[in-house]
């Protein structure tokens, strides 16, 4: 749950190796965005050598606005095949930072309905 717009940002989780602020981050730095607070904390529990953030919504990862010194992006996906619509946002996402110039990576668990959290904690859904 959020209180008030969120639209274009996003909650910052984790700095990373660096240890800087967002605003500061090193030239080339590489980061993960993932839609949801929990894949973000999981994936901040398995890899703290990655800067973490989370877009609160698949909605907004396409408005989240990032400094020029990240120039790849890790996108941390749930696995909704079978939701075009849901397709459709991550695709959108995935075209936002491409057409900011910046490297995108796509990491989404190989199993249909999960996220990393899931993942994470080894369930089975």
């Amino acid at each position: 749950m959020t209180l008030g717009s969120y639209a274009g940002g996003c909650i910052r989780l984790w700095r990373g190796a660096s240890g800087k602020p967002l605003a500061a981050s090193p030239a080339g730095e590489a980061l993960v965005l993932a839609e949801g607070i929990e894949t973000a904390l999981s994936i901040a529990i398995a890899c703290p050598e990655r800067r973490v953030l989370c877009a609160v919504s698949l909605a907004n990862m396409a408005r989240v606005t990032l400094p020029p010194a990240v120039r790849t992006v890790i996108i941390a996906a749930d696995n909704d095949a079978g939701n075009p619509a849901a397709r459709r946002a991550l695709d959108g996402a995935c075209q936002w930072f491409l057409s900011q110039g910046r490297a995108v990576r796509l990491a989404m668990p190989e199993t249909e309905g999960r996220d990393w959290n899931d993942v994470l904690q080894g369930e089975n859904v």
